[in-house]
């Protein structure tokens, strides 16, 4: 096996260097979308709330899905290639964590619609574009990869076998 090479994967400290300022380079598109939607509906769109204001309520959904769906999800991914040299169980956590966060967030974006759908006078119909059904299934699919993801590396009874071959 090559010196800084694990599975044909580049370890070297150069290597990880440049891992860690890609890492931090993918944080500013996350971070430049929530500060543009934050001003976009903030400022420009009436802000966020709930009340008689439905376009408030519905402000509510375009950030808690880019809060969750992107830079939670994405935050989550990167955590075990962040901290290397962090106990297995603490990453765990972290990672657990973030992906909890952005099912939660996912969850209020997605109930913001709905709500704000059914308050409406009169009310609007549900998922009834393509972009609805899209979010639908992608937050769907992620809801069950999370619970699969519990299941299977939280629980002591499976096997290492079964870990194995759900990992990427």
């Amino acid at each position: 096996m090559d010196k800084g090479k694990l599975n044909g994967k580049d370890t070297s400290e150069n290597g990880r260097r440049w891992y860690y300022y890609l890492a931090l380079f993918a944080q500013i598109p996350a971070l430049v979308a929530i500060v543009l939607i934050l001003i976009l509906f903030g400022k420009y769109r009436g802000g966020f709330g709930r009340g008689s204001n439905l376009d408030n309520l519905f402000n509510f959904h375009p950030l808690c899905m880019t809060l969750g769906m992107v830079f939670f999800y994405g935050d989550a991914i990167l955590v075990y290639r962040l901290f290397p040299n962090t106990s297995k169980f603490a990453i765990k956590m972290i990672h657990g964590l973030l992906l909890i966060l952005s099912l939660i967030l996912s969850s209020i974006g997605l109930s913001t619609v709905f709500e704000n759908h059914a308050q409406s006078k009169p009310p609007k119909p549900d998922l009834y574009s393509l972009h609805s059904w899209i979010g639908i299934t992608a937050v769907s699919l992620f809801g069950l990869q999370w619970v699969c993801g519990f299941l299977t590396f939280l629980f002591p009874q499976l096997s290492e076998r079964v870990r194995q071959a759900y990992m990427p």
